[in-house]
C-alpha cells in the first residue's frame, strides 16, 4: 500500500470477494475494542461501497450523503473518521466544496494479511486422510497413482487441503422437529401480541384500540414520508421504550415543519434526513426530550437555501413596508392641505391681523411642543412661512374648540 495521492489514483488492486474477506478478518482483529461499534459501522458501510464499484476505482463520498445514511451529525463522523485513519484501518482524502471525499478501508500490514479461514476452524482442521471414505469430494485410490509408490497404504496419505481446493460440502441435515415447537410458537405469538397491546391499547386495557391502530398507521406514513426506513420498527421500539404515540406524533411533526427546497443537485433537501428522525426516535437519551430538542445539526445545504430564502423574504418585507409608509405619507399629506385649507377659510383673517407678540403667546399657549422653535422663527422673521402660518392655524383651532 503506497502513500496516499489525491483523487483516488492509488487505490490498490483488490480481488472480487475482498469486501466479505474484509469484514470476516474484522470480526478476528478485535479492532471494535479500538474504535466502537462506530468504527465498524463506518468500516463496514465504506467497504461494501467498495464491492459496490467491483474495486475498479476508489468510492467517493458527500459528506451530507453519509451523514443521512449513519445518522450522525458532522462531528460525530470527523471523531469515528479520524480515529480510524489514526489506528491504520482508513485511508481518507478530504474534498472539497464542489468535491466528494474518498475514503477506502485498510488493513494494518497489508491485504495479504488477511486471515480468510472460515470462522470457528483451528489451524489443524484441514488436515484430513485422502482416501477416507468419511472425507467430504476425495476419491480414494486402490493403486498406485502418478507421483506415488505402491504399496498397501497407496492412496492413504496424509494430504493438506490447500485454498484453492474446494471440496464438496456435506449436506446439512434439517434438524428434527422440536417437541417443543408448538409452544414456542404460542409463545412467541403471546409475545406479539403483549407488544401489539403495549403499543395500542388504552389504560390497560386488553384489547386494541382503534383509534391508536389508525394514529398509528399515520405515524408510520408520516415517518416514511420523512425517509424513515423501516418505520413501523421504528415507532414501535419508540412506545416500548416509554413514548406515547402523542410525543412521537409531536416529534414527527416538528421534523415536517421546516420548509422543503429544491436543490441543484440533490432535489428536495430537508433539514433532517430520515437517518436523523430514526436516531431522534431511537436514541433513548433524546427521545423523552421535547420535540424541539435532541436534533442533529440540520443539513448543512438546506440551511444555505433556508438563509437565502429568509434573505429573501427580509428584502420583500421592507419593500413592502417602504411602500405602505409611502401610501401612507400620501394620504396623510393630503388630508393635512384639506385641513389647512378648511383652517384658513375660519381662521386666515385673524393670522393676518396678528402681530408678533400676540402670534408668540398664541403658540405658547396652544401651539405643539415644538412652539420654542417656532417662537424663535417669529422673533427673527415675523409670522411669514408656510411651517408658522400653518401652526398658528392649527393653534387658533385648538384655542376656538377649548372654548
Amino acid at each position: 500500500m503506497s502513500g496516499q495521492i489525491p483523487f483516488g489514483k492509488d487505490y490498490p488492486r483488490r480481488s472480487g470477494f475482498f469486501g466479505c474477506k474484509f469484514l470476516r478478518h474484522l470480526l478476528r482483529s478485535g479492532v471494535v475494542y479500538d474504535c466502537g461499534a462506530d468504527g465498524l459501522h463506518l468500516l463496514t458501510l465504506v467497504a461494501m461501497t467498495e464491492d459496490s464499484t467491483k474495486y475498479r476505482y476508489a468510492p467517493k463520498f458527500w459528506r451530507n450523503q453519509l451523514l443521512d445514511l449513519l445518522g450522525w451529525s458532522k462531528n460525530k463522523l470527523q471523531r469515528v473518521r479520524g480515529r480510524l485513519v489514526q489506528i491504520g484501518w482508513l485511508h481518507y482524502e478530504p474534498g472539497a466544496k464542489e468535491r466528494a471525499c474518498i475514503m477506502w478501508v485498510l488493513v494494518p500490514g497489508g491485504d495479504a494479511t488477511i486471515d480468510d479461514t472460515p470462522l470457528g476452524v483451528t489451524e489443524g482442521d484441514d488436515l484430513i486422510l485422502a482416501g477416507d471414505p468419511g472425507a467430504p469430494g476425495l476419491i480414494p485410490t486402490d493403486g498406485p497413482e502418478s507421483g506415488t509408490s505402491a504399496g498397501p497404504n497407496a492412496g492413504h496419505k496424509r494430504a493438506r487441503i490447500r485454498d484453492t481446493f474446494s471440496p464438496s460440502p456435506r449436506p446439512i441435515p434439517s434438524p428434527p422437529p422440536s417437541p417443543h415447537g408448538e409452544e414456542e410458537d404460542l409463545r412467541k405469538g403471546r409475545k406479539r401480541q403483549s407488544r401489539r397491546r403495549r403499543v395500542f391499547a388504552q389504560d390497560g386495557s386488553a384489547s386494541p384500540d382503534p383509534v391508536r391502530e389508525r394514529l398509528f398507521s399515520d405515524l408510520v406514513a408520516r415517518a416514511s414520508a420523512l425517509g424513515v426506513s423501516l418505520a413501523e420498527e421504528a415507532i414501535q421500539s419508540a412506545v416500548c421504550r416509554g413514548a406515547s404515540l402523542e410525543h412521537i406524533a409531536a416529534v414527527l411533526q416538528h421534523a415536517a415543519e421546516p420548509p422543503v427546497y429544491q436543490h441543484p443537485e440533490r432535489g428536495a433537501v430537508r433539514p433532517w434526513g430520515g437517518g436523523a428522525v430514526w436516531t431522534r426516535l431511537d436514541n433513548p437519551s433524546h427521545l423523552m426530550k421535547p420535540p424541539s430538542e435532541g436534533w442533529a445539526r440540520p443539513d448543512e445545504d438546506w440551511q444555505k437555501l433556508h438563509a437565502k430564502a429568509l434573505d429573501a423574504a427580509r428584502r420583500e418585507k421592507a419593500a413592502v413596508d417602504r411602500q405602505t409608509r409611502q401610501t401612507e405619507a400620501e394620504a396623510s399629506t393630503e388630508a393635512e392641505q384639506t385641513r389647512l385649507r378648511q383652517l384658513e377659510l375660519q381662521f386666515g383673517d385673524q393670522v393676518n391681523r396678528l402681530t408678533n407678540r400676540d402670534a408668540i403667546e398664541l403658540l405658547l399657549a396652544h401651539g405643539p411642543k415644538v412652539s420654542s422653535y417656532l417662537v424663535g422663527h417669529v422673533r427673527k422673521s415675523g409670522t411669514k412661512g408656510r411651517v408658522v402660518r400653518a401652526a398658528l392655524l392649527k393653534a387658533f383651532a385648538e384655542k376656538a374648540g377649548s372654548n
